[in-house]
């Protein structure tokens, strides 16, 4: 089964911002190809604040309405939060949380449901060389559920 993903950018609006062009919001339909044949159309709306940093996303579905909407939240240029509502209310389903060592570097992201029970959590550990050394899932009891650790191999020139 061969699929191809035609991604059609329609509409595109801006902010000028000392002389050069920054994208505001990009809206995207997707239509899904199997045997030639469409088998998914969708249409998604991304945000921008004025860095540059997505802010939020909107899915709709076949009928242009709303289903799901990502909101997401910046503190230093890094991202802490996101927001995922879902559904015909688009109620709050989900809240991702990411924090950050003094470099800056991702080293926690909390998964939670609406009413705040921890779903998943990831755990990130790093080197003295700031490279990544391990990642580790964990389930909402708090079992280890994936590790992932990361080996280098340094040549010389």
């Amino acid at each position: 089964m061969t699929r191809y993903v035609l991604v059609f950018v329609f509409l595109m609006t801006g902010l000028m911002s000392k002389g050069q062009f920054q994208v505001k919001s990009v809206q995207e339909n997707v239509v899904e190809y199997e045997k030639n044949k469409p088998v998914k159309k969708d249409r998604e709306e991304k945000f921008y604040d004025a860095s540059g940093n997505l802010v939020k996303q909107v899915f709709y579905d076949k009928n242009l309405k709303p289903n799901k909407v990502i909101e997401y939240q910046y503190k230093d240029g890094l991202l802490i939060k996101e927001i995922v509502k879902k559904g015909d209310n688009l109620k709050i389903n989900e809240v991702v949380t990411y924090k950050y060592n003094d470099k800056g570097q991702k080293i926690e992201i909390l998964k939670e449901d609406s009413q705040g029970k921890l779903l998943k959590r990831i755990v990130y550990a790093y080197d003295e060389k700031g490279l990544k050394k391990s990642k580790m899932v964990y389930n909402g009891k708090g079992e280890l559920i994936e590790k992932t650790e990361y080996t280098y191999q340094y040549f010389k020139n």
